[in-house]
C-alpha cells in the first residue's frame, strides 16, 4: 500500500460516501434492480444507497506512479486525447480504436483485449438519463448518464464470465486455462475534473465478505455487479483535477490468484471546496474484456 502521512494533504478530500443499506431481507432475498419496459427511466429496486461516516479520499497526484492494477486495482497512464466529437458514430471510428491501442499497451500486444460496452456521463442533470437503461439496451448509448452516487464494482465475477462467455462463440477458447481481466478505461472529454471525481478504493482493503452480489434485470439481459458493505479499513485515492490527457484504468476483475486487488470499488462524490464556477464533470468510459496467459 502506498505510504500516507498522517493527517490530510492540501487537496485530500474528506466525504461521507454512499454505500448499500443493509437490510436483513438480504440474507434470503437478492439485491437487484429490475427494468420491466425498455423506456423506463425509475427502475424498481430493493435496495438504496446511505451516505456512511466520513472517509478520508486521499488525492494520488504526485504519488500515482506508486500504483498498480495487481496491487490495487486501479492506475493512472498520461495519454494524449485528440479533439473530436462524442456522438456514436465518431466514438466507435475515432476513439475506440484508441481506446483499444491503450489496452495493448496496458496488457501486452499478445493480450485479447475485447471492447464491449462504452457510455458518457456528465453532472449536467438537463443532459442526463438513468444510469441503467444502457443496460437494457446496450446499443442506445447516444446519451449522457449521471455520475454514479454509490459505491459499486461494475462487474462479479460470475458478471464478467458471462460477458466473456458471450464475446466468444461456444467452445472457441477454454478461458479456464486464461487470466481473465475486466476493466473500465476511464476519462473527462474535455474539460478538467472540479468537481464529481471517481473515488478509487484501493482492492487489497476490500475482502470478498464485504462484497454483495446485486442483480441488473431487463429484457432480454441479466447482469451481476457487487454492491459493497461499508467498512472503516478501506482506503480511498482519487486524482486531483484530472485532465483529458489522464486516463484511469480501473480493475472490475481479475481471475488470477496472485493479485492483491481482484476489484476496485468506485463512486463518483461531490467535493466540498469545488469551486462555484466549476464546469460540468463530463467523461467518457469504455469496459473491455482482457484474455491473457496465467
Amino acid at each position: 500500500m502506498p505510504s500516507a502521512a498522517f493527517g490530510l494533504g492540501i487537496q485530500d478530500e474528506i466525504s461521507s460516501l454512499r454505500y448499500i443499506k443493509w437490510d436483513e431481507k438480504f440474507t434470503h432475498e437478492k439485491p437487484y434492480v429490475l427494468f420491466t419496459d425498455a423506456q423506463c427511466k425509475s427502475p424498481s429496486s430493493n435496495f438504496t444507497y446511505e451516505p456512511r461516516n466520513e472517509e478520508i479520499i486521499r488525492d494520488m497526484r504526485g504519488i500515482d506512479k506508486e500504483f498498480s492494477l495487481d496491487d490495487h486495482g486501479f492506475v493512472m497512464r498520461n495519454h494524449n486525447l485528440s479533439s473530436f466529437g462524442f456522438d456514436k458514430h465518431t466514438v466507435e471510428r475515432d476513439y475506440l480504436p484508441s481506446a483499444k491501442h491503450l489496452l495493448h499497451q496496458e496488457f501486452g500486444p499478445e493480450a485479447e483485449c475485447i471492447i464491449f460496452d462504452w457510455r458518457l456521463r456528465s453532472s449536467d442533470g438537463r443532459k442526463t438519463a438513468n444510469d441503467f437503461v444502457s443496460d437494457v439496451n446496450p446499443a442506445d448509448i447516444s446519451f449522457f448518464h449521471a455520475p454514479v452516487h454509490g459505491v459499486h464494482v461494475d462487474l462479479s465475477e460470475a458478471g464478467a464470465k458471462t460477458h466473456a462467455m458471450y464475446s466468444f462463440r461456444k467452445g472457441e477458447k477454454d478461458l479456464s486455462k486464461k487470466r481473465l481481466r475486466v476493466v473500465n478505461i476511464w476519462r473527462p472529454l474535455s474539460y478538467t475534473v472540479e468537481d464529481y471525481p471517481l473515488a478509487l478504493c484501493d482492492g487489497s482493503t476490500v475482502c470478498p465478505r464485504d462484497l454483495v452480489a446485486s442483480d441488473i434485470i431487463s429484457n432480454g439481459y441479466r447482469g451481476e455487479s457487487l454492491q459493497p458493505l461499508f467498512r472503516d479499513h478501506y482506503q480511498w485515492y482519487f486524482l486531483s483535477n484530472q485532465t483529458k490527457d489522464e486516463v484511469l484504468f480501473i480493475k472490475m476483475y481479475d481471475s488470477s490468484p496472485s493479485a492483491k486487488a481482484i476489484c476496485c470499488p468506485h463512486t463518483s462524490f461531490k467535493q466540498k471546496h469545488a469551486p462555484i464556477s466549476a464546469k460540468p464533470r463530463e467523461s467518457i468510459e469504455v469496459r473491455a474484456i482482457i484474455i491473457s496467459d496465467p
